[in-house]
């Protein structure tokens, strides 16, 4: 059937005034630089109105004209915020089109947007069961991991989460915010169980393939959050801190990235105090209680003091450590201990996924097969915090005061890795 020219010519500009809105949305920092980030928000806000204004005319003599209702909606979408206008204008669309794809995926983020989770979820499967398409894809990646239920149910949805993402990226593998979905699937993945680090290689490499589109790594600022996520677990504060403030840079109003710097700081420079300072324990105490530990121990030939470790994981051998003091993080299930070993040596502790009070202050630890790093960070004042670091993402693995630790002491951790752009 053949359209209208001058129907067909309104669906042209008001295409052209919607495609003009999500230009200064998708590509912010390189239409507006970095330095106008904090005006982002107004900035969408007023092309929003010249995007209506240009529509609106159009749909004034075409009311019932399915593209030109959706075009509407989508450019009253634009923002993080929910708009019933939005809703209002969308469900219009599909009511006139159910077979418009765009329509109903751009719906779903609408309802995303108002935490009615079960209506996104069937527009995005609604989309799915008319075409294969990879927005639709990515959206129900995202979306399955907000899925409430129990534990069994909220693991099943997030390892979906990820064989939906790879889908996604095998329609249009250039496609950098598909990897970024898929990045976050995989990091979901990884805080949700800890049971390999496989998943943390998978998300790094996503992450790596976002930033290959210059459009994500200039204008997403949860790419940068969500990566440095990754670089704090690994203890590579300095990478952390710069993918922190690099998102701080580009969404100014959140203020969570730049708490993280402040979090990273005092956490560091209290473990580095500790271990300098030997938990300020008395030199005879840590001599009677590393003398008791090593006697009960007896003569392990796996036992390695820390000059007997080498960088990186050390397979075979295992390191006892007392307890001399305690690092918590608030907010978090990261615990640190400062511990000396056989020859007194001190060194750090970090215990992943770990209920507090399960190691406490002279207690003494064994841990298999340590994966040993030096930590560096540079401080205020010129200062440099700096102390050899041995990471436990599992605690189950650990042998407390010669007992296993247990599944008991196990803990839930929770991702730490912002939503709203996924």
């Amino acid at each position: 059937m053949s359209v209208d020219p001058r129907l067909q010519t309104a669906r042209e500009q008001a295409q052209a005034a919607v495609d003009a809105l999500y230009q200064h949305r998708d590509r912010f920092v390189e239409l507006h630089g970095i330095d106008k980030a904090a005006a982002r928000q107004q900035i969408l806000l007023d092309q929003t109105k010249t995007a209506l204004a240009a529509i609106d005319p159009l749909l004034a003599s075409y009311k019932s004209d399915a593209t030109l209702v959706f075009l509407r909606g989508k450019a009253l979408n634009v923002t993080e915020t929910y708009t019933k206008e939005a809703e209002d204008a969308l469900a219009k669309a599909v009511k006139l089109a159910p077979d418009m794809i765009a329509a109903w995926n751009e719906l779903g983020e609408c309802y995303f947007k108002k935490r009615d989770l079960q209506a996104s979820h069937n527009c995005f499967l609604g989309a799915l069961q008319k075409q294969k398409n990879k927005v639709s894809l990515r959206n129900l990646s995202m979306l399955l991991r907000q899925l409430p239920g129990d534990e069994a149910a909220r693991r099943k949805n997030i390892a979906e989460s990820v064989a939906v993402a790879k889908d996604a990226v095998s329609l249009d593998y250039k496609d950098g915010h598909s990897w970024f979905v898929l990045g976050n699937a995989y990091l979901a993945l990884f805080f949700s169980s800890m049971t390999t680090a496989e998943h943390i290689r998978m998300a790094i490499k996503a992450f790596r393939q976002a930033e290959l589109d210059p459009r994500e790594l200039a204008n997403n600022p949860d790419l940068h959050y969500n990566r440095a996520v990754i670089f704090k677990y690994q203890e590579d504060f300095q990478a952390a801190i710069a993918g922190f403030e690099m998102a701080a840079k580009l969404e100014p109003a959140n203020k969570e990235p730049l708490a993280q710097v402040t979090a990273i700081r005092e956490f560091v420079a209290r473990i580095a105090d500790g271990v300098e300072h030997k938990g300020r324990m008395k030199p005879k105490r840590i001599s009677a209680l590393v003398e008791a530990a090593v006697k009960a121990s007896g003569s392990n030939a796996s036992f390695r003091t820390l000059d007997g470790l080498k960088p990186g994981i050390n397979n075979g051998v295992a390191l006892q450590g007392v307890v001399v003091s305690s690092v918590s993080e608030p907010g978090s299930t990261t615990q640190a201990f400062v511990c000396v070993d056989g020859k007194e040596q001190c060194f750090c502790v970090t215990v992943y996924n770990m209920i507090d009070g399960a190691i406490k202050t002279e207690d003494t630890l064994v841990v298999p097969e340590p994966l040993l790093q030096h930590v560096q960070l540079p401080l205020e004042a010129g200062k440099t915090a700096a102390y050899l670091s041995v990471r436990v993402d599992n605690p189950v693995t650990l042998v407390l005061n010669n007992m296993p630790l247990g599944d008991a002491k196990l803990a839930k951790s929770q991702l730490q890795c912002t939503i709203k752009a996924d």
